[in-house]
């Protein structure tokens, strides 16, 4: 267990360090995977699926595959952990790049949708729903969850998937009702 995940952090290290090199981000990926297959419940466990997911998301553009390892490495921090950091930094940032990812899917997804009828909540929709439900839940004091809220509704709305807008935006006025973002919401769903 210890030789296979030095060796995937050995990897991932120097493709760090040569910053060019795909290949290397590949095969750490793989280590990463690799590990994960063997050791998933191992005590340190969430951090390789969070350096799996870092390097799915911003070298390798797996998007989806970055989201799940994020959400993976998030629900990995034992709890009583999770509460100081650096483990509660590393949880939010978790959840946040899951996020993220599944918003460059998402936008993909409805833009490949766009003007044809009956568009529909998909599987990425559903995991980024996921994932913002367990920021919010986690983080609800968080000063940027109105916006977000707001936005994602916002992006259903543009593409015309019209029962997750509502959703979403009923969930930002009934968290948010003061937000600056919860009037236009209001109106959009009207």
């Amino acid at each position: 267990e210890e030789q296979l995940r030095q060796q995937a952090l050995a990897l991932h290290g120097k493709a760090q360090k040569d910053k060019t090199s795909r290949a290397e981000f590949e095969g750490a990926a793989a280590l990463y995977s690799t590990y994960l297959s063997k050791y998933a419940g191992a005590p340190q466990a969430y951090q390789i699926n969070f350096y799996l997911a870092d390097i799915y998301f911003y070298r390798l553009e797996r998007n989806t595959d970055a989201a799940t390892a994020y959400m993976a490495a998030a629900r990995g921090i034992p709890d009583k952990e999770a509460q100081k950091d650096p483990l509660r930094t590393l949880r939010r940032d978790a959840i946040y790049n899951a996020i993220a990812a599944l918003e460059r899917v998402r936008v993909a997804e409805l833009e490949a949708r766009k003007g044809k009828a009956g568009a529909q909540e998909t599987e990425s929709d559903k995991k980024f729903a996921e994932a913002l439900e367990l920021y919010a839940q986690l983080y609800p004091n968080d000063p940027s969850l109105p916006e977000l809220f707001f936005r994602q509704g916002r992006l259903y709305y543009e593409y015309a998937v019209y029962d997750p807008a509502v959703k979403i935006w009923g969930a930002l006025l009934e968290r948010f009702p003061r937000s600056q973002f919860a009037q236009p919401a209001g109106e959009l769903i009207l």
